[in-house]
């Protein structure tokens, strides 16, 4: 992020639950992710650097999902040093139909962030249509230009979302 990076911080205020055993929670081991995505996720590659191992994967999405956002894709990089989780990304690509891309990029986001964060999906539809509220805001101000940060109360951590070329969005699980 460059020095003249000034993120909208974000309070999402929600009833917090039990932390649920996340699937890819900072500060967690890498093999408990990998024993819990098994179905979500399918490993592309790993990539060693220094004392650093880079894990991409490529996210699994229903296709009925997929074929009314035609071209969208999303990929997952799990950083992990000395066999603990210490940052994640989620990359999206929006594809060709952006209004049906945008709310599956809200609903894939925000499953990352609770993941990340350590967090339960809130169980009232009201506190979870809330949550993609913000998350809808974050992903759109991302995309205009504005990188946001976003941080929930009770969760250490914090989700950064950032807009990059052609439509595409990066967002960011990193430590406190």
């Amino acid at each position: 992020m460059s020095g003249t990076f000034f993120p909208l911080v974000l309070s999402v205020f929600c009833i917090l639950l039990a932390p649920v055993h996340a699937a890819a929670r900072l500060g967690h081991r890498i093999s408990s992710f990998k024993s819990l995505n098994g179905e979500r996720v399918v490993l592309k590659e790993v990539i060693i650097k220094d004392e650093k191992k880079y894990y991409s994967f490529d996210l699994l999405i229903l296709e009925e999902k997929l074929a009314r956002a035609s071209g969208f894709k999303a990929g997952m990089t799990v950083t992990v040093r000395a066999g603990k989780i210490t940052g994640q990304s989620l990359a999206i690509s929006m594809g060709k139909n952006l209004a049906a891309a945008s709310e599956l990029a809200v609903e894939q986001a925000h499953l990352f962030a609770c993941e990340a964060l350590g967090r339960d999906l809130p169980r009232e539809a009201d506190d979870l249509q809330k949550e993609y509220g913000l998350i809808r805001q974050a992903i759109f101000h991302a995309v205009s230009g504005k990188p946001q940060e976003l941080k929930f109360p009770g969760s250490e951590g914090r989700i950064i979302f950032k807009g990059g070329p052609q439509s595409s969005l990066l967002v960011a699980a990193l430590p406190s």
